[in-house]
């Protein structure tokens, strides 16, 4: 059993059967112990350690929160190159378009990379600027056509305004 006395003695008790044992020590008689600074650093972190894993507080909650927040709604960079269509669409959606009904493209101009549909507009992915510069220049409908890096959309008017603060890119 040890019992701390004070910071630089401790009591040890000796466990030897009998008082007549050569250096038998009485119960009652403390034992210096040596505080060692090594022994002083062990302690402090034990009990260091020991509060830190009761301690809660509301900043630190708040704080785990805002990240959590931070990183699940990171914004969105504008002018990027995509390098899938559902990557694209993902952007698209977040920079506001409405897509309940997303449809990836089989039958693909020869120009074009990757191509799907979100009810009446277009999201198209290109693997060479001279095949989107192409595919732009061509382009004879009604509606308008945002460029960017390696993709356009096409759409009306107020689906490109609504997702070109977030994507970039500028109208054709």
């Amino acid at each position: 059993m040890l019992r701390i006395v004070d910071v630089s003695v401790a009591t040890v008790v000796d466990a030897r059967p009998s008082p007549d044992t050569p250096g038998h020590l009485d119960a009652t008689e403390p034992i210096p112990m040596r505080i060692t600074p090594a022994r002083t650093a062990i302690a402090a972190a034990a009990v260091g350690l020991v509060l830190a894993g009761c301690a809660t507080d509301d900043a630190t909650d708040a704080a785990a929160d805002e990240t959590t927040t931070a990183t699940e709604s990171a914004p969105l960079i504008a002018d990027t190159e995509y390098r899938t269509i559902g990557e694209f669409k993902d952007a698209a959606v977040e920079a506001g378009l409405e897509c309940d009904d997303f449809t990836e493209a089989t039958d693909l101009p020869e120009t074009t990379w990757q191509q799907g549909t979100c009810g009446d507009v277009t999201l198209s992915l290109y693997r060479a600027q001279e095949d989107k510069d192409t595919t732009t220049a061509a382009y004879e409908g009604d509606d308008t056509v945002l460029v960017g890096p390696n993709w356009t959309v096409v759409g009306p008017q107020d689906a490109i305004d609504t997702v070109q603060p977030g994507l970039g890119g500028e109208v054709a």
